[in-house]
């Protein structure tokens, strides 16, 4: 049985690859100018004194480039999908949305030695996917069968829009510690890939499958602690631990190829309550930070 939609997790992560792509190939490409341009590299006495690695505390302007794992908190939806299908047989295979990952970057700016503050956007990428399957070659006769799938894939995503600051302070010439805080809105998005397919040869093969986009904003806040380690005077790498909260309060229809009652374009539970987006969760980072 072939169902159609083959090609939509592909088409739907396409873009987020291209962007944790770019965003690699920035930071990359970051680290081998800045490398080539760090004067610790080059000693004007053409002596070979080694050079002590430390970050250079008299630039103003910062980048950091970073990947994140992001822990969620979507009990409302999972409870409410588990609802749905609590009475077929056998039970579906449902890939719950808990965790996700995310690349971002942040633009700061010195204001005192130990202070630097400046805007954050990031765009956090989830996957869910539910999947129930059913079949019978037995009951109809010899040589007859029927297999039935039902499938929703929920490719969600969240493009926080912040400002903050950081504060931060020496170990030593190498190392930092830092605390971070940033606020501001979350853009949300989720596409639902659904479907359903028969194949038999006693019944008539039947199939159909669709697709429906829903939208809905919120307030973000993320928090978190880390250190940084020097590799010359204008790069560094650092790991972040923290917290955001981002709890979108509610997901609307934006689009549709099938039709969706008006009482149903807010995504709503089994008892007609609101269902929010928790993106809330733990959240731990890797960043390469460039210093300007």
């Amino acid at each position: 049985m072939k169902l159609k939609g083959k090609v939509w997790k592909f088409r739907d992560n396409i873009n987020a690859w291209g962007i944790c792509f770019a965003l690699l190939a920035v930071s990359l490409a970051g680290i081998s100018y800045l490398y080539a341009a760090d004067d610790s590299f080059f000693n004007e006495n053409n002596t070979t004194e080694e050079q002590t690695v430390t970050l250079d505390n008299n630039h103003r302007y910062s980048l950091s480039v970073w990947g994140r794992y992001s822990m969620l908190n979507m009990k409302s939806f999972n409870d409410d999908v588990e609802y749905y299908y609590a009475d077929y047989v056998p039970a579906p295979t449902y890939d719950k949305p808990k965790n996700g990952y995310e690349v971002g970057l942040d633009l700061g700016y010195k204001i005192t030695p130990n202070l630097r503050i400046g805007p954050r956007v990031s765009y956090l990428m989830v996957s869910a996917k539910n999947v129930y399957t059913d079949s019978d070659n037995t009951s109809m006769g010899s040589g007859y069968y029927w297999t039935y799938e039902e499938k929703q894939e929920y490719h969600m995503t969240l493009i926080p829009i912040l400002l903050g600051g950081e504060y931060f302070t020496k170990y030593n010439d190498k190392f930092s510690y830092n605390f971070k805080l940033y606020l501001g809105y979350g853009l949300a998005r989720m596409k639902l890939n659904t479907g359903y397919g028969l194949d038999s040869n006693y019944y008539s093969p039947d199939s159909w499958s669709g697709s429906s986009t829903w939208k809905g904003s919120g307030f973000v806040g993320e928090t978190s602690v880390g250190g940084e380690m020097a590799l010359n005077s204008r790069v560094s790498l650092g790991m972040d631990l923290g917290y955001r909260h981002a709890n979108i309060k509610e997901m609307k229809l934006s689009e549709s190829d099938y039709e969706i009652s008006t009482d149903q374009q807010i995504w709503k539970d089994h008892t007609g309550q609101v269902i929010p987006f928790d993106f809330s969760g733990p959240i731990a980072a890797i960043r390469v930070n460039f210093a300007f």
